[in-house]
């Protein structure tokens, strides 16, 4: 079955990477991006103002 959903991530240089396997041919995207951007709101630094 082909993925319906991908997930890509952008660099801090703006790039686009998609990540391999997070696509709903393979897991729960909608579980596995909350779980990614609680890692990323967990460890993000707040810029200096």
């Amino acid at each position: 079955m082909a993925p319906a959903h991908f997930v890509d991530i952008h660099g801090h240089n703006g790039q686009r990477n998609q990540l391999p396997w997070v696509d709903s041919a393979h897991v729960d995207v909608a579980r596995e991006v909350a779980a990614l951007r609680a890692i990323w709101e967990r460890n993000r630094t707040t810029p200096a103002t």
